[in-house]
């Protein structure tokens, strides 16, 4: 797994912690955490995905913003998932923007909220999704 570039030491014990296979990876003088073999619901076509959560500079005092998953969520009844058209091309491959925020409602909390917060949040979006795709 590559470390193109060193994560906050606290960050760093989280995702060894957490068992998540994991990639540090810079690319186009962009900044990406990368992991890898997510397992994924019955409701999706695909069994596994990866996520690539972009470290924006001046991190982590800066929120994370989105997420990017390769292979492309699709629903298996066929259904569209909402602010996931684009794409985004990272370590040669085309990965698709689920495009989530936080809001002025919900905000980034520096110090509350981190990297591993983040990609619990990510997860929860394809749980909530997935649950949506069952019930149609």
């Amino acid at each position: 797994m590559r470390r193109d570039f060193a994560l906050p030491e606290e960050e760093v014990e989280l995702l060894e912690g957490s068992g998540l296979q994991w990639e540090a990876i810079t690319e186009g003088g962009s900044k990406w955490l990368i992991v890898r073999s997510i397992p994924l619901s019955s409701a999706f076509v695909a069994s596994t995905t990866s996520v690539a959560i972009q470290i924006p500079t001046g991190y982590p005092a800066t929120g994370l913003d989105m997420a990017y998953f390769n292979p492309a969520i699709r629903r298996e009844d066929g259904g569209t998932i909402p602010c996931t058209e684009a794409t985004q091309q990272i370590d040669g491959l085309n990965w698709q923007r689920w495009s989530r925020h936080y809001t002025a409602a919900n905000p980034w909390k520096p110090g509350e909220y981190n990297i591993l917060t983040h990609y619990l949040l990510c997860l929860s979006w394809l749980d909530r999704d997935a649950r949506r795709g069952m019930a149609a």
